[in-house]
């Protein structure tokens, strides 16, 4: 008999995809089967293809997407009666085999939570098209067996759900219900509540201005009451954490027009399947929620737990993951008891386990359009297609940089990134980064022929990167910093412009705090001329001098006097040294001394420096208790109608040469100019310093990566001064501007 063998690629495990091609079959009397095969879906049927493909296509389900599908015709004896979901076979799976993501709770489980007989008020309700993936896969195919699901014996009901192609549970791999119930169990002190008994408890102690931690999906959160003063001043000094700002939980939509404005596009991030932390900007003051900030991180439940606990909290709830300060999100109640402790007061667990630990994923809006800043739930684990890029079989593995750490693995024209990490200065998130090589290694069974670390010989991951080409006799490659932030943004401009070509010349404006150049300095504020061909460092910012080491990154004072004693005369020098020595009793006047007999000085080019410099000398932050709490701040005194902006030189050798613009600070400074005028114009010259290069390079578009361009004020200014030169403009959509798309940046090579 002849019979249409059919092969599709893409988002097709975990998305309700088999049981979706089994009712086009029978709606179309098709003779066959559908069974999984790793990274792809493979179809049989007895039909001509034609209005099989077509209605395949027509209406896949909410979260499956198609990325290739061919046929063939093939000759066989054997006789289908009917159409079966076939057993998955396992098969070598590639990176053309979608991840499935963690998906938001659908309005059907919603609903069942109301009113249906077996899932009302039960915490673990999902179906096909909702629920934990990623979180709980061991390995793919998707199937139960190959998730933490494994451990639950399905009920008849739900045995009987799972095997109706009627029923939107059909082959629901999450699939569980109050008769098969996943045990949940709340505990404070001696006292312990289990299942629906657990969710009122919880939901009381937070009530009552108790700390609680709760194990959600991809790992444990704190939450407090977030209109309970106290219990939110006592957080922050039981978790050190004096000034970070935390997320809120709200239950939906009208609760959070309540606290802050929403845009459409804000809306309809939140409402997303992604169901990410959203920045919006604060209606009420919200001081102990997000410190002298404009925003404030909101998100709504995305989990049917998170839906019920809401539902009877009936308020805003801080809602940040459960780590101690650098290390991942904690997953196991062990964990948690081991290092929090005497953080919190009670807490909330479920005995379904966290294979994959992801924390929930952050963005904002910029411009017309929405920024990631963190990739994590929902986003990550990242699969992207560059249809610009040569077939190319190698695979290469991209180990990221030191902070804000992903992977990246790249095989042809597919790459998947991980989602983030972390930073490497911990033992806890070393192991984390190390277990995640290994699962997406073993996942999709690679054996890299090449691997590529950043430079600085003092990141973990350059150590790792050594230790792993040494072992295994992997080819290494040492990829400088910011030629991969370069090659990242042209890889994120590729995929949202279709026509950009490999070898169009572009001007990639690089500006971060750090990363190690070849010339053995810090580099930061990078503008490289080129394509994914050929490209070129061409300008850069002048050498400053920073004193202090890596004391200044915090303490960043320090790194305000080093540049005025740079770049200021006496008066200048003189007039900030009284102001120090009264605030920094014990390291003024030494720190001249210092300075005079150059120790403790590191050479940066970094923009970053500049803005934690300029924070300072406004007094708007002369420390960072948290990762780029200057910036953050100085961005919340940048006022839109200030036009002004500050002199610069750009030398003959393209190097901006900032003493103008520091004079001129200073300038303001001592005429006791508002914080706004001098910020607005510091922001100004930056756009200006940017429209001036693209002018000498003659060139008509630009491309914007590293974590200055993290900063919504900057990128907005950006956006306005293009009105008058109308260039091509590209940002980052699918990856975070900061060090969490170097390891992209690292894979996407051409040779």
């Amino acid at each position: 008999m002849i019979f249409y063998k059919i092969r599709v690629e893409g988002r097709v495990q975990g998305v309700g995809f088999r049981p979706y091609v089994y009712l086009i079959a029978q709606q179309l009397k098709i003779h066959g089967y559908v069974k999984n095969r790793g990274n792809y879906v493979e179809i049989l049927i007895d039909k001509n293809p034609d209005s099989f493909l077509e209605a395949l296509q027509n209406n896949l389900p909410p979260q499956a997407l198609i990325t290739n599908l061919d046929y063939k015709k093939i000759i066989i004896q054997k006789k289908y009666s009917q159409f079966d979901i076939l057993d998955s076979k396992d098969a070598k799976t590639t990176l053309k085999g979608i991840l499935p993501q963690d998906l938001k709770i659908c309005k059907d489980c919603l609903q069942d939570l109301k009113n249906h007989q077996r899932f009302y008020q039960y915490a673990f309700n999902t179906c096909t098209n909702c629920g934990p993936r990623y979180s709980i896969l061991h390995s793919l195919p998707y199937d139960r067996k190959n998730t933490s699901m494994r451990d639950f014996k399905l009920c008849k009901d739900c045995l009987k759900d799972y095997q109706d192609p009627n029923n939107r549970r059909f082959h629901a791999q999450t699939l569980s219900c109050k008769n098969c119930t996943i045990s949940l169990s709340f505990h404070h002190k001696d006292t312990h509540f289990h299942n629906d008994e657990a969710i009122h408890a919880c939901a009381m102690a937070i009530l009552e201005g108790k700390i609680v931690a709760i194990k959600g999906i991809g790992g444990f959160t704190l939450c407090c009451d977030a209109t309970n003063s106290l219990s939110i001043k006592r957080l922050r000094n039981l978790k050190n954490r004096p000034k970070k700002p935390f997320a809120i939980m709200l239950k939906d939509l009208d609760s959070i027009n309540e606290f802050a404005e929403i845009t459409p596009l804000q809306k309809k991030a939140l409402l997303s399947k992604e169901s990410p932390i959203v920045l919006l900007q604060k209606k009420q003051p919200l001081q102990e929620i997000a410190p002298n900030l404009k925003q404030v991180g909101v998100i709504l439940p995305y989990s049917s737990l998170h839906y019920l606990l809401m539902e009877k909290i009936n308020r805003p709830i801080v809602f940040t993951s459960a780590n101690l300060n650098g290390e991942p999100i904690i997953t196991t109640e062990k964990e948690l008891l081991n290092k929090l402790s005497n953080v919190f007061d009670a807490y909330l667990t479920h005995e379904r386990e966290i294979i994959n630990p992801i924390d929930d994923s952050v963005v904002q809006q910029v411009g017309e359009g929405m920024q990631i800043i963190r990739l994590a739930r929902g986003y990550a684990p990242l699969h992207l297609h560059f249809t610009q890029l040569n077939e190319n079989k190698d695979t290469l593995i991209g180990m990221g940089a030191e902070q804000k750490i992903t992977l990246a693995y790249k095989k042809g024209k597919e790459v998947i990134v991980s989602p983030y990490i972390g930073d490497l200065n911990n033992p806890t998130t070393l192991a984390r980064y190390e277990k995640n090589y290994n699962f997406f290694t073993q996942i999709y069974q690679l054996e890299p022929k090449k691997i590529i670390s950043d430079l600085h010989q003092n990141y973990h991951s350059y150590q790792i990167s050594k230790n792993l080409s040494c072992k295994k006799n992997i080819l290494w490659e040492k990829k400088q910093h910011h030629y991969a932030h370069f090659c990242a943004i042209f890889a994120d401009s590729l995929l949202q412009d279709k026509n950009l070509k490999i070898e169009d010349k572009v001007l990639g404006v690089i500006w971060d705090g750090t990363g190690l150049g070849k010339d053995g300095k810090i580099w930061g504020g990078e503008f490289i001329f080129g394509n994914l061909k050929s490209y070129k460092r061409i300008g850069h910012f002048e050498n400053m001098e920073i004193y202090g080491g890596e004391t200044s990154i915090k303490e960043i004072y320090k790194i305000a006097y080093s540049l005025v004693r740079q770049f200021g005369d006496n008066d200048d020098i003189l007039w900030l040294k009284q102001k120090y020595i009264q605030k920094y009793p014990k390291i003024f006047p030494f720190f001249d001394t210092i300075i005079d007999k150059k120790l403790h000085v590191f050479h940066t080019t970094s923009a970053g420096r500049i803005f934690d410099a300029i924070a300072c000398l406004c007094e708007i932050c002369d420390y960072n208790s948290y990762d780029c709490e200057a910036p953050i701040m100085l961005e919340q005194h940048y006022k839109e109608e200030i036009k002004e902006s500050y002199h610069f030189l750009i030398t003959s050798k393209h190097e901006v040469c900032i003493k103008s613009m520091m004079k001129e600070i200073l300038k303001d400074l001592k005429n006791n100019e508002a914080e706004e005028k001098i910020v607005s114009k510091f922001i100004n010259t930056l756009v200006a310093i940017i429209f001036k290069f693209a002018h000498i390079m003659q060139t008509n578009t630009l491309m914007f990566s590293g974590g200055v361009f993290m900063n919504k004020a900057l990128c907005e200014a950006i956006m306005r001064e293009n009105s008058k030169y109308a260039l091509r403009l590209f940002f980052h959509q699918y990856l975070p501007s900061n060090d969490s798309n170097i390891s992209l940046g690292q894979v996407i090579n051409i040779t």
